[in-house]
This record gives structure tokens, C-alpha cells and sequence, in this order.
């Protein structure tokens, strides 16, 4: 693996982690949206399929 993906699958990574802080609550349903979606959604747009994967594996593994 390149040192560049290495760099954007741990940046998105931290953008992930970033994002499912901000928390927008919705008045019509008890479930908040979270910017979480939005990041995955942006990964999975800016990275191809491989990395885009590392990225959420990287995430679920740090959350462990």
C-alpha cells in the first residue's frame, strides 16, 4: 500500500470519528442523525472500494 492511501484511510478515519459527534436531532423521530452518514458517504465518494473499506474497518476496530 501506498504511504498517500495509507494518509487518506487514516484522515477519513478521523474524519468518522469527527463526525458521529455532531448529532442533529430530528423533532418528527427519536432517532437523531448523526454527520457519521455523511462522512461514510464521503468516503465512500472520494476513496475507491478498498480503501473506502479500510477507512470503516479502521473505525470499527478503534472503537472496539
Amino acid at each position: 500500500m501506498k504511504t498517500r492511501n495509507l494518509i487518506l484511510i487514516a484522515l477519513f478515519a478521523a474524519i468518522t470519528a469527527v463526525f458521529a459527534q455532531i448529532v442533529i436531532p430530528l423533532p418528527f423521530t427519536p432517532v437523531p442523525f448523526t454527520m457519521s452518514l455523511f462522512a461514510v458517504f464521503l468516503t465512500g465518494v472520494v476513496l475507491e472500494k478498498k480503501a473506502a473499506f479500510a477507512v470503516q474497518a479502521v473505525y470499527l476496530l478503534l472503537g472496539l
